[in-house]
């Protein structure tokens, strides 16, 4: 999934791919116009649930970028994690949170994957 718009965010992404055995990885991209002196992004990795006809998160991985750590700004990040040991014979998807602050404005996307089969 893709989306766009913004002051701060040109684009922001997120992506899935199956790693085998149970492993699932998530990437997130973020694509700023400008530098930024605050970013949050959030990955969550939600099952569906056949018997409730809706996804539901399993897990979750959290990343923060402030201002002490890069006094220069931040700008675009990328991040790559692994959810390892789920269950398989299920669809997983990623749904990415993002927020980006100049430290006055503050500006948020939510983009999400397709769900893939892990076998």
């Amino acid at each position: 999934s893709y989306a766009r718009r913004g002051r701060f965010f040109v684009s922001a992404d997120v992506a899935i791919k199956d790693e085998g055995n149970g492993n699932i990885g998530a990437a997130a991209y973020a694509y700023l116009a400008e530098p930024v002196s605050e970013m949050y992004i959030s990955l969550y990795l939600d099952r569906y649930d056949e018997s409730l006809k809706k996804w539901k998160q399993v897990d979750y991985a959290d990343f923060e970028y402030t201002a002490e750590e890069y006094p220069d700004g931040i700008d675009d990040p990328i991040i790559n994690v692994t959810f390892t040991n789920q269950a398989r014979g299920y669809y997983y998807r990623i749904r990415g949170g993002f927020t980006a602050s100049d430290g006055e404005k503050v500006e948020g996307f939510g983009p999400r994957t397709d769900g893939i089969w892990i076998e």
